[in-house]
């Protein structure tokens, strides 16, 4: 049986309008046949799906409530971790970036949490998270030692949300005596061999004189060295101590250290010996470095100590003659610029004594005073007695942030 089809059923009963189509349509043969065709909607593509480009992914979110729930365990480095999976996430997001900074901070890595709040202050945020980042920033500032700076931040968020927190913070810098500032300054160099230093440092600024500069001179004057094997392939590989002398009593100590791009040297590390009539004597008894580690993953820094006595011959009013002894920590390293460096000395031991002149009468004045050092990441820890030393010293106590240019 064929398939009836639209010509052969023509005779069936139909309106008669349609009929007269029909038959034109089969006259003019099977070619002319049409169906229509589909209706448009059929065809067109499905609409795509409209996406909040300000909506966090999934990611995101998990991240952050992973790295909130590390922080409130006190595992810092967890918190960190989740929250730079975050960033990965949403780059740029200024609620990461503020959390990611606190999380660092109490990790002690006062570098990532400078970078990613300094970050975080400079991008748009409601007034909330923008005081909230200030804050931070202003608490890493404070680890570093940067009081004034910190101050400043506390006093911006505070302009833009008045936090109870934030004014206890700044009324206690307020309070706090100034606190001493733990210098870091690039050394000199690089010299391929030390004679190059002692050429140019030496005998170019006495050359009339009879200089000397070499690195047996400490240990002939009858000083305690120590001056252990560095180990490790990066940073600083050796150190010495070298001294110079332009032919009179007085020696200048000086450290020197030698990486894979060649010597630097550390000037004036300390004196020994009489300056001339009427300034003073120094008396040194102690040089040594330690290797320690400051830095995670970095090559060895170094813990200078420096033992120093100085002995004031002039003459002041009453004819008073001064002694100060002191124990110095010098610590050096080498940041991203490749050239070590090294802080300012910071004293831990001392004692100043005022004395009779020439040994006639009762010492009239005495004061010790005796700090220690922890050593943590990038920074150092200096604890003691804050009735027991001077302002200048009380100054000291307290964190101190290491960051190596």
């Amino acid at each position: 049986m064929r398939p009836t089809s639209l010509c052969t059923s023509a005779g069936r009963a139909r309106p008669w309008r349609a009929f007269v189509a029909l038959v034109l349509a089969c006259e003019a043969g099977p070619a002319a046949v049409q169906v229509p065709p589909a209706p448009a909607a059929v065809n067109a593509p499905a609409p795509t799906p409209v996406v909040e480009p300000s909506a966090p992914a999934p990611s995101y979110d998990a991240a952050m409530a992973e790295g909130r729930d590390a922080f409130a365990r006190r595992d810092y480095d967890a918190a960190v971790s989740a929250f730079e999976r975050a960033l990965v996430a949403t780059p740029d997001d200024p609620r990461a970036l503020s959390e990611l900074g606190w999380a660092a901070l109490h990790a002690e890595d006062l570098a990532l949490a400078e970078r990613v709040l300094v970050r975080a202050t400079e991008l748009e945020a409601e007034p909330r998270l923008a005081a909230a980042s200030l804050y931070n920033l202003g608490r890493v500032r404070e680890a570093q030692g940067r009081t004034a700076d910190a101050a400043a931040l506390y006093e911006r968020s505070l302009a833009l949300r008045d936090a109870r927190t934030v004014r206890a913070r700044l009324g206690q810098l307020a309070l706090a005596p100034a606190k001493a500032a733990l210098d870091v300054e690039l050394l000199e160099g690089p010299f391929a061999e030390l004679a190059e230093w002692c050429d140019d440092h030496v005998h170019a600024a006495t050359p009339d004189a009879t200089p000397r500069c070499d690195t047996e001179l400490p240990a002939r004057r009858g000083l305690v060295l120590e001056q252990p094997p560095l180990e490790g392939t990066a940073g600083i590989l050796e150190a010495r101590f070298l001294a110079t002398t332009d032919g009179g009593a007085l020696v200048q100590h000086h450290l020197a250290v030698r990486t894979d791009a060649g010597w630097f040297v550390r000037v004036d590390l300390a004196a020994h010996g009489d300056a001339g009539p009427g300034s003073g004597r120094a008396e040194l008894s102690h040089l040594g470095v330690a290797p320690i580690v400051l830095v995670p993953a970095g090559g060895p820094e170094l813990m200078v100590r420096v033992d120093e006595a100085w002995l004031e011959t002039t003459r002041g009013q009453g004819g008073v003659l001064h002694e100060d002894r002191r124990s110095d920590r010098i610590f050096c390293g080498v940041g991203p610029s490749g050239r070590p460096a090294c802080t300012s000395p910071i004293p831990l031991v001392g004692a100043l004594r005022e004395l009779a002149d020439r040994g006639r009468g009762p010492t009239r004045s005495e004061q010790r005073w005796r700090m220690s050092v922890r050593v943590a990441k990038r920074k150092v820890v200096i604890t003691g007695e804050a009735d027991a030393v001077d302002d200048a010293h009380r100054a000291w106590l307290g964190t101190h942030a290491i960051a190596f240019p």
